[in-house]
């Protein structure tokens, strides 16, 4: 059946259709699935209709009710759902076709629209404001030029008149902003100063939606509001005590934006004092939303408006100290008791945080080094705790961003994990601790001292250790001499009664862990005792405070903690009995940061290294190899592993033999195409792990690789995966894990391990190798340099057999190494980037195979030789030195070039024991080119700086 009898001109909906289209709607909101998918069918053969459109349209500006000869009449709320639903379908229909319809429909469409912006009800209008947008950003405004002169005209109607075109300019602000810039009427001439006037409406919500479009004109369409900034500014500034608290935090929030974007407009004195003074007036404002935006303003504080804080510090610190203390509706929130023991009640899934792996496998980096990288964690300096005790996890700097097991906002998300306005605050304090230093003390010491004093309000006394700890890294030292009176107090608040107190108490005390470091014979052991106490309390909330704290004392005091050794791996040990499952991942990572700060020799002690992979391996010998909670136990046994070397040899084979099978399970599971959830992170823990039993045994290793044959041909298959992954998605995780099992080959090859140079896979890895070293994988290329090396010094085959295996891989991946290297200038070279990782290796596979690289290098002499240079000093720069010393030898034409640099990098060499092993051969390098130079030689050297002919002479006699 035809849906219309009649033309678009003058459009009127025939009965029959608009009877099947009424039916189709009221269906499209019926719970039922089976309906629904008829209502779908009937929808794709309606859509075939051009005049679906306009039914649509007639329905949503008129309602089911015109209908009733084709329907029974609808109730109200059924009648408003039609029409809702006809919008919807509208404007998904005009996003995709409005440009296709005939101008008759499109001019149907467009009156039925405007005839309904002012419709009764605000979800019609707000139905037709998202139509309205839809047509602008498909088709833009000069299509329909009555648009926005009826808008203009409607805000000078009735309230729903005015509603609807508020909502109609709002939403194209948001979501097609340059539309209204583009037109060639300057539309916004006449509407900016309309709206400016519309600040003063009695009504809230037009107020409210004014500022609001007003803040998108600013970030989209700044110029045209330039004309109109100073009465925006000073609009705002008489509106930040409006009555509405809506109104008030969109005022808060585009005063903010307002200084970001355009501060000339607030530079005055007067202004910016203003600007200050509101700001301040808002942070203390009753409702939490109006005082959060206003309390953001603390934390981005410009240069230009910090000298106008300054007079207001006073008044303001009480502020924020206010602020900083648990509003009772938080506290309930959460359920918290106080006195009641959490630390045996299991934790829920959700509060549990997914686990996301950090590799330690080997990287590469040009020059030295070798092994595993070790990337310790930095200790935090963020503004206020994480409320869930995670002193490590508050976030705060783009490098704790990047950390995926590390909460970005501050509080984690245990119930008090929504920004709020007392960790906005505490961020904002810690901000202005950084502005203004010490200077701040003298306010805030007196205010601090009267809230730790209070022991009446523990709230109050605990929002006061919040603040201390806040202060802590841009007051540090003012704060220096107030610490030893302050660390005793707040090592005693540490075992106060309630726990939050103790939460706050532990994670201030590791906020001036970098002082507790200095005081080996006081505070350092006092801190140290409690914290340890804490690890097994009651509450898990303090349990995870105490944990992540103690991480960060371990850190800055390092082998100073030595002697709390046995203390602390007993509550270790204890803790792995007790901890549910959300605080075993910050108890995981405290035991790995025990392991690499004090480490070894400390730990070579059996009964300490036994104490500390004990529980771990316990823990380990629980788990099946598909539990996800296996993998954050991967992990710190990896790094225990690393720290320990060889005394975790006891430990050694079930680890890896375990490392292997779940390699293999994966790898089987991907084969058959049924990978399962985690597999990815399973792939990375067992890369890890089996890294960090390879490196910490060295050559001892050898027994545990040949006892799995399968490992080389997993490590195979996992690297050549990058081949896919490159092309389909470059920064994805099989990227990572190609790049994880490059460098274990590369790890293994530098053990010199006989596995892996007799098994059959070798010229598949060298492949592998070598396309991960063309696509600037720096572990890839790493690896290869490792295992060229390996075939050329192994014995029992001969060289002519050792270039044939070598020649197709290092073919393939010179000329992309090359290329990086001379894709940049000289001095853009820094240890560890890809150039001088590109540089270094194509210097060792030099020595591996001249005939084939000797002549690019010469060619690039002085950009290989200042990449080389600019890498750490180490074994692996003295193999780049001496596989250069080859080509160099070789005689290749157009050394000259170079030499200079190269003179510069042997100026610059012998630093360690590995690179001073080479220097015969640069010695020999250099007297070659002295004899070729001739009577050339003084002239050559005398263009030397005074310092590389010193060293020349000093190091090599010349």
């Amino acid at each position: 059946m035809a849906l219309m009898a009649a033309s678009p001109v003058g459009w009127t909906p025939d009965p029959g259709g608009l009877r099947r289209v009424v039916v189709m709607l009221r269906g499209s909101t019926c719970g039922s699935t089976v309906v629904q998918a008829e209502v779908y069918e009937q929808l794709r053969s309606m859509a075939q209709h051009a005049e679906f459109n306009n039914y649509l349209a007639y329905i949503l500006a008129r309602g089911p009710a015109d209908a009733r000869a084709a329907a029974a009449e609808p109730g109200d709320a059924e009648a408003v759902g039609v029409r809702q639903a006809a919008g919807l379908l509208l404007k998904n229909n005009l996003k995709r076709l409005y440009n296709s319809l005939q101008s008759p429909m499109q001019a149907y469409i467009n009156g039925e629209l405007l005839s309904a912006i002012g419709d009764d009800s605000k979800l019609i209008r707000s139905a037709v404001a998202v139509c309205i947008t839809a047509i602008v950003s498909e088709a833009g405004l000069q299509v329909w030029p009555e648009l926005l002169p009826s808008l203009m005209h409607c805000l000078d109607s009735s309230a729903s008149f005015q509603d609807g075109a508020l909502h109609a300019l709002s939403t194209i602000c948001e979501q097609s902003p340059s539309r209204l810039g583009e037109d060639p009427s300057r539309p916004l001439d006449a509407i900016i100063p309309k709206l400016l006037y519309f600040l003063q409406h009695p009504a809230p919500s037009v107020r409210s939606v004014v500022v609001h479009i007003l803040s998108q004109f600013l970030v989209q369409l700044p110029a045209p509001l330039t004309p109109h900034l100073p009465a925006y500014r000073d609009a705002l500034l008489n509106s930040a005590a409006d009555p509405s608290p809506d109104v008030r935090r969109r005022v808060t929030a585009a005063l903010r934006v307002l200084l970001d974007s355009q501060p000339a407009v607030l530079s005055s004195e007067a202004h910016l004092t203003a600007l200050v003074s509101t700001m301040m007036a808002s942070s203390a404002d009753r409702d939490a939303t109006v005082a959060l935006e206003a309390c953001e303003f603390w934390s981005a504080v410009s240069p230009a408006a910090t000298p106008a804080i300054r007079p207001f510090l006073p008044r303001l610190l009480p502020i924020l100290l206010d602020n900083m203390v648990y509003a009772s509706d938080d506290i309930a929130a959460v359920d918290l008791s106080f006195s009641t023991d959490d630390a045996a009640v299991p934790d829920r899934p959700e509060d549990i945080r997914p686990f996301f792996h950090h590799s330690h496998i080997h990287r590469g980096g040009g020059g030295g080094g070798g092994g595993a990288e070790h990337s310790p964690r930095k200790s935090t300096t963020t503004s206020a705790p994480p409320e869930s005790g995670d002193a490590r996890a508050a976030g705060g700097s783009d490098e704790d961003n990047e950390d995926e097991d590390s909460d970005d906002d501050i509080g984690g998300d245990d119930g008090f994990g929504e920004w709020n306005v007392r960790k906005c605050s505490a961020a904002g304090l810690d901000a202005l601790a950084h502005k203004f230093g010490a200077e701040l003390l003298p306010h805030l010491q007196p205010l601090l001292e009267e809230r730790l004093a209070d022991n009446s309000r523990w709230l109050v006394r605990e929002s006061a250790v919040l603040a201390l700890g806040a202060i802590a890294p841009g007051c540090y030292e003012g704060m220096v001499p107030n610490l030893p009176h302050l660390a005793p107090f707040l090592t005693r608040l540490a075992a106060d009664n309630y726990p939050l107190v103790r939460t706050i108490a532990c994670w201030a005390l590791s906020r001036y862990a970098q002082w507790l470091a200095t005081r080996k014979e006081d505070a350092l052991p006092a801190a140290a005792s409690v914290l340890v106490a804490r690890l097994t309390d009651s509450s898990k909330r303090v349990q995870q405070a105490a944990c992540s704290s103690l991480a960060v004392v371990l850190e800055a005091a390092g082998p100073a903690m030595q002697p709390y050794l046995p203390a602390l791996l007993s509550a270790l040990s204890a803790a792995f009995d007790q901890y549910q499952a959300r605080n075993r991942l910050s108890l995981y990572d405290t035991t790995g940061t025990l392991a690499e700060y004090i480490g070894y020799p400390a730990l070579g002690d059996p009964t300490f290294s036994a104490a500390l992979l004990g529980p771990l391996v316990a823990r380990w010998n629980m788990l099946v190899d598909f539990d996800m909670d296996l993998l954050p136990l991967f992990e710190c046994i990896a790094r225990v592993v690393r720290s320990l070397g060889s005394e975790a040899r006891p430990f050694s084979a079930p680890l890896f033999s375990r490392g292997v099978r779940v390699l293999n399970n994966v790898v089987v599971r991907a084969t058959a195409g049924d990978s399962a959830d985690g597999d990815e992170q399973r792939v990375l823990c067992a890369l890890d792990l089996l890294s960090a039993v390879t490196t910490a045994l060295g050559p001892q290793a050898e027994p545990l690789v040949a006892a799995e044959p399968a490992l080389i041909p997993l490590l195979v298959a996992v690297g050549d995966i990058g081949r896919t992954a490159a092309a389909a998605k470059p920064d994805s995780a099989a990227r990572d894990a190609s790049s994880g099992a490059c460098g274990l080959l590369g790890e293994l090859a530098r053990m010199r391990s006989k596995s892996l140079l007799w098994d059959a896979k070798l010229a598949e890895a060298l492949t592998v190798l070598a396309g991960a070293a063309a696509r600037r994988d720096s572990a890839g290329a790493w690896a290869l340099a490792e295992l060229s090396l390996m075939v050329v010094q192994a014995d029992g085959a001969s060289a002519a057999d050792k270039a044939a295996l070598l020649s197709p891989p290092l073919s393939e991946a010179l000329p992309p190494l090359m290329q990086t290297v001379v894709a940049r200038p000289a001095a853009a070279f820094q240890p560890g980037d890809d150039a001088v990782t590109a540089a270094v290796t194509l210097c060792r596979l030099s020595w591996a195979l001249p005939d084939k690289v000797a002549p690019a290098l010469c060619d690039a002499l002085p950009l290989v030789t200042a990449a080389v240079a600019a890498g750490d000093p180490g074994r692996e720069r003295a193999e780049a030195v001496h596989g250069l010393c080859v080509a160099l030898g070789c005689n290749a034409p157009g050394i000259a070039a170079g030499m200079a640099g190269f003179c510069e990098l042997a100026a610059d060499f012998g630093m360690t024991p590995d690179e001073a092993d080479a220097v015969p051969v640069v010695a020999a390098v250099l007297t070659s080119w002295k004899v070729a130079t001739g009577t050339g030689w003084a002239a050559f050297v005398t263009a030397l700086s005074t310092t590389v002919q010193a060293q020349l002479r000093d190091l090599y006699g010349l």
